[in-house]
């Protein structure tokens, strides 16, 4: 289940953030600094060349504040220790997953209904107490395994008194995920921006050389589709037909007929093949978590090495 916050930046607690603030033990000077910060916040709305007269903010971070995602991820850490204490939910290898937590993205794991049931109301009860509201209408919910194949059947979750919306796909951080037997990513989206970007470099009227298409082909358009490919993986219709749509692309550019082939070319010009962008994007990064510091990283890579 993918939760959203209603305006989380925007109604945080200043005195919730300094109660957390001094539990997590923070140095006095920052803290002092931080309360002055927060309890002297004043503003003024401009309508033309008038000016409201100045009023008092008593909730929320400021607007692209620096310091604002750390003190959310503060503000919200307990609720994840509550979801750990409750040891419920997806684990692995013993390591609790039940709760993904991004800045603002709250995406919660659960094997069964009756397990997600529990794990937002316990959400819904610390949001309540400390002044958070989930948005019903725009939390959705991914299934995953066999009872992905008859999501209608499914009884609904109720947050709210509001029902939350089953969906087959959902965008989450930039990766568009589709509910399936088996966790996949769904490369349609990705494709069509790609399309889109493609065409606004090679439908102006005055066209650079191939060489420079070349370059803005593979510098922007395929970076749309290769975003994230280190840790996603499409299935190998949609690979098929991404890499149908590069190799079009390709020959709009030298004008070759669908039917030639523009591998040679490709290889010519330095570029590696889509498939072999995701494999070098892969083991990179699976040689990189082998040096992470990250305990828990490092528990899941031996698993997958053994």
């Amino acid at each position: 289940m993918c939760l959203d916050f209603s305006k989380a930046f925007d109604v945080i607690s200043h005195y919730g953030l300094f109660l957390k603030l001094m539990k997590r033990r923070v140095p006095l000077c920052f803290l002092l600094l931080v309360m002055y910060w927060y309890l002297n916040m004043s503003y003024c709305c401009k309508w033309g060349d008038t000016f409201t007269d100045y009023f008092d903010v008593e909730c929320g971070t400021k607007q692209g504040g620096i310091l604002s995602p750390d003190f959310f991820s503060v503000y919200i850490n307990d609720l994840i220790d509550l979801l750990r204490k409750e040891n419920i939910g997806c684990h692995i290898l013993s390591i609790f997953l039940a709760c993904i937590v991004f800045a603002d993205d709250f995406t919660l794991l659960a094997p069964t209904r009756a397990v997600m049931t529990e794990l937002v109301e316990i959400c819904r009860t610390y949001c309540t107490r400390f002044c958070l509201k989930f948005n019903p209408k725009k939390t959705k919910v991914l299934v995953f395994g066999n009872l992905s194949k008859r999501i209608d059947s499914l009884a609904p979750i109720v947050v709210d008194s509001v029902v939350i919306e089953y969906v087959s796909v959902w965008r989450y951080l930039g990766f568009y995920i589709k509910s399936g037997v088996e966790f996949s990513f769904c490369g349609r989206q990705d494709l069509v921006s790609f399309y889109r970007a493609t065409n606004g470099i090679l439908r102006v009227l005055n066209r650079p050389n191939e060489e420079i298409c070349m370059k803005l082909l593979f510098t922007n358009c395929i970076p749309i589709i290769t975003y994230g490919c280190s840790v996603k993986e499409f299935c190998y219709a949609d690979m098929s037909k991404i890499n149908t749509a590069i190799n079009d692309a390709i020959r709009r550019i030298f004008s070759f007929h669908r039917w030639e082939s523009v591998r040679a070319l490709r290889e010519n010009f330095g570029y590696d093949s889509i498939f072999t962008i995701f494999h070098k994007s892969k083991v990179r990064f699976m040689n990189s978590l082998t040096l992470t510091g990250n305990t828990v990283l490092n528990q899941i890579v031996r698993y997958l090495h053994l």
